[in-house]
């Protein structure tokens, strides 16, 4: 796994341990105001698996990449049949 710590779309801070290299996002929700950084969070959403994709594997002129999430807290169980659909059919075409 290749990740960018200079990547502006992927702060340290929303990392795990603050550590880009750890793969995992853990989103956490602090008290506002100037300090909020350096405070304990008041939560953190459950981990979430990251790999990063090189610039240069993608097209600028067509799409070469899709990315799908499974969220099983915000989406019915019924929707996981879906992924196997679109799996299917953007791998196979």
């Amino acid at each position: 796994m290749t990740l960018c710590s200079q990547c502006p779309s992927s702060p340290e801070w929303c990392f795990r341990d603050g550590h880009i290299e750890s793969g995992i996002v853990e989103l956490r929700g602090f008290q506002d105001g100037p300090d909020w950084h350096t405070s304990e969070p008041l939560s953190i959403e459950p981990p979430v698996e990251f790999r990063a994709v090189e610039k240069y594997s993608c097209s600028e002129t067509q799409f070469t990449h899709m990315f799908l999430a499974q969220s099983p807290q915000y989406v019915p169980k019924e929707a996981d049949a879906l992924l196997d659909v679109i799996r299917e059919y953007f791998v196979t075409k």
